[in-house]
Order: C-alpha cells, then sequence, then structure tokens
C-alpha cells in the first residue's frame, strides 16, 4: 500500500520504502504548519494572522427635510447642501476630527432627489458640531458619541 501511495505521489525510488504511517505523520505536520497551526507548536503560528481593530469610531446619519420650499411652481432647482462638522471635545486619539462636504439635489414643488441624508462613518467619539448648509440657510446641531456608536441628526430648512 505504501508503495502505491508513494507512486501515487511522484516521489522518487529512494522513498519506496517508507511505512505508510512516517509518510501520513509528515504530510500532516506539513499540512498543520500551512493552515495556519490552529494549536500546533511548530514555530508557524505566523501564518494565522487575525487582524482587529482596536478602536471603533462613530458614525452620524444627517437628514434634512423642508427643502421644498426652495421649490417655484412648474420650476427645477438644483441646490447645494453643505455638511460639515468639527469634533469640539474627545478623549481618543483615532478617527476623522473634522468632515465638509458638497451634495447637490434637484427639488420640485413634488419632491427632492436624491432624498437629503448624508451619512458619515470614522468619526472621533466625543462631542461634535455638526452644521448644514444651503444658500443663505444653515443651522448647528451638537451631539456626542461614544466608540462604535452612531447619531442620527434631523434639519429642517428654514428653522
Amino acid at each position: 500500500m505504501a508503495k502505491k501511495v508513494i507512486r501515487f505521489l511522484g516521489l522518487p525510488e529512494k522513498y519506496h520504502g517508507l511505512r505508510v504511517e512516517w509518510l501520513l505523520l509528515t504530510v500532516l505536520i506539513i499540512a498543520a504548519c500551512f493552515t495556519g497551526c490552529n494549536g500546533c507548536d511548530c514555530g508557524c503560528d505566523c501564518l494565522n494572522v487575525d487582524v482587529k481593530p482596536q478602536h471603533k469610531s462613530g458614525s452620524v446619519i444627517i437628514t434634512v427635510n423642508n427643502l421644498i420650499a426652495l421649490a417655484t411652481p412648474g420650476e427645477t432647482k438644483m441646490i447645494s447642501v453643505t455638511y460639515s462638522g468639527n469634533v469640539t471635545s474627545s478623549d481618543k486619539d483615532f478617527g476623522d476630527q473634522s468632515f465638509s462636504v458638497n451634495r447637490n439635489y434637484e427639488v420640485t414643488v413634488t419632491g427632492v432627489t436624491p432624498q437629503p441624508v448624508y451619512d458619515r462613518i470614522n468619526l472621533r467619539p466625543g462631542t461634535w458640531n455638526i452644521t448644514v448648509s444651503a444658500g443663505t440657510w444653515s443651522k448647528t446641531q451638537s451631539t456626542t458619541f461614544g466608540e462604535g456608536q452612531s447619531q442620527s441628526l434631523t434639519f429642517t430648512y428654514g428653522q
């Protein structure tokens, strides 16, 4: 049986005298080392790397209501909305400390396309001032979130 296995593996003649037990043991040891060891103390533990984040940043979801107040009957307007924020206090040293982004929306008396919602991830946990502005209107809200937490803020145009 051992000779058939050795021939099947294509090993040279000098290995034809090996016993099947030794051959299988060798194959199992090599297989264990190349599959990340999983408890085997064979010196190959670097093959099984499991990287996990040490910290979890926060996130915010910002919704803007009532942009249709900018529409006039029979017209389609393109409105630019700026979403911005900055951390005002935090004892953490990871995550973004500020952001600012513009989004354009098509506004008619029947609705807004796309929906005026903006979400931002990877924010430094702490206290934030979030500002939304469109045209001459601007509004700021303060919010606080911890590691891995998310906050939802709603702004209403004109208020």
